[in-house]
């Protein structure tokens, strides 16, 4: 009976996790329609600005790209393996 119950148990808490996981999918979606529907809005009102704006964007990532790979090469430039567990 306790084995049955654990089944069950697991059964509803993988079932909430996927139903939140598709609740949160839904609002990422959304989220990047609107944002994507805004910047299109704006570039059109402001080309300037939207351009400038996306230049600093691809800088910033550029820059985060960089330290990232920078603090996963050790000094002999060999690179950081995490171990798996």
């Amino acid at each position: 009976m306790n084995a049955a119950l654990s089944i069950i148990n697991l059964q509803f808490i993988l079932h909430f996790i996927f139903k939140k996981y598709e609740l949160t999918s839904l609002k990422v979606g959304m989220f990047q329609s609107l944002r994507k529907h805004l910047l299109e809005e704006l570039e059109q009102a402001f080309p300037e600005d939207v351009e400038q704006y996306r230049e600093i964007r691809a800088s910033s990532a550029a820059e985060a790209k960089r330290l990232a790979q920078s603090q996963s090469t050790l000094p002999n430039g060999d690179v950081k393996v995490k171990a798996e567990h």
